[in-house]
């Protein structure tokens, strides 16, 4: 997504244990962190003999850094497509990154995240994306805030669905 929805603070939170929201300074290129998900988390519906390793990759979202994108997107990901709820996106902006994802990630799974939902929001398309996206199997809406912590605990529940889903995620 574009810069400055929260995608920095939201990779945190899926990974850190007890995160605590802070400001973060824009991401420069990408940064990549690993979340563990403990094997028991996933009440047997995958055969694992360890836990199961993501490696979560946090793009900057400022224009500059677009045209690096296309040498990391790749299929066999889930991708999460991050908004945020005051951010007055186009749906032009929207449709690019949707398309950038379908044309370098295939038939690779995407959750659209709203974001910030502590403060005032806005309502998305989303059956039309819906329409549009094959691909596009999720809509969360989110907050990295405190008060708002069972949310982001309900995107992490919805990407192990994911991952245990053998028609999204065939690989796994």
């Amino acid at each position: 997504g574009e810069g400055r929805v929260g995608k920095t603070s939201l990779a945190k939170a899926l990974r850190v244990k007890n995160f605590e929201l802070q400001d973060e300074p824009s991401t420069e290129g990408i940064d990549i962190g690993e979340w563990v998900i403990p094997k028991e988390e996933f009440d047997g519906k995958l055969d694992l003999n360890k836990d199961f390793r993501l490696n979560v990759w946090d793009f900057g979202g400022q224009e500059i850094y677009y045209a690096t994108h296309q040498f990391f997107l790749t299929r066999r990901s889930i991708y999460l497509f991050v908004t945020e709820s005051r951010k007055e996106d186009s749906h032009d902006t929207f449709f690019y990154w949707l398309n950038i994802i379908r044309l370098l990630g295939g038939a690779s799974p995407v959750i659209l995240v709203l974001n910030k939902i502590d403060q005032p929001t806005k309502e998305l398309p989303i059956e039309g994306y819906k329409e549009a996206f094959d691909n596009l199997v999720g809509f969360k809406r989110v907050s990295c805030h405190a008060d708002y912590k069972a949310t982001v605990e309900s995107l992490k529940e919805e990407i192990k669905r994911i991952i245990t889903n053998e028609e999204l995620l065939p690989q796994v």
